[in-house]
């Protein structure tokens, strides 16, 4: 158990190093500040679809600070998902672009329109993107990420004006 814990904090410490290399790249590369008042759930079990998580215990939850959408969650490798729930802040109104590339399963809604939705992808990465036209405000955004065998996580971004 001790060894699982030093990976784990190893680990978390290379991601810290990874953020704060990003951040210094600027707002274009990384801006934590257009993510706001994001929680997640984890869960843990082998689901071969993504579940809406109504009768599934809860292992952990909280807030992520800075609000960046992650894997940094979880507690372990395989078989778990997370629900992630926030708001993302939009300065101008205009039509903006997401991405999203994962090897698991996910259910992404923005604004509460559903914009992609995977259940598997045999352990090969699927880049997607779809638009949806925003006004300035706060708009609710939703991610379901379920990660089943040796995959490794996703990524998810999005331009505008």
């Amino acid at each position: 158990m001790a060894e699982l814990k030093n990976h784990r904090t190893d680990f978390l410490n290379r991601v810290k190093t990874v953020e704060k290399k990003l951040e210094a790249r600027g707002k274009a590369v990384y801006n934590p500040s257009d993510v706001i008042d994001m929680g997640y759930r984890y869960y843990e079990r082998d689901w071969k679809r993504i579940p809406d998580f109504e009768n599934e215990p809860t292992i952990a939850s909280g807030s992520l600070k800075p609000a960046m959408l992650s894997i940094r969650p979880r507690e372990r490798n395989e078989e778990f998902s997370l629900q992630f729930d926030g708001n993302i802040k939009v300065e101008k109104e205009g039509d903006y672009t997401f991405y999203f590339q994962a090897e698991g399963g996910y259910r992404f809604t923005v604004a509460g329109e559903k914009l992609y939705e995977s259940f598997a992808s045999d352990g090969k990465a699927i880049l997607k993107s779809a638009k949806k036209h925003l006004g300035p405000g706060k708009h609710g955004i939703s991610l379901t990420y379920n990660q089943r065998h040796r995959q490794h996580g996703f990524a998810i971004s999005w331009s505008g004006p």
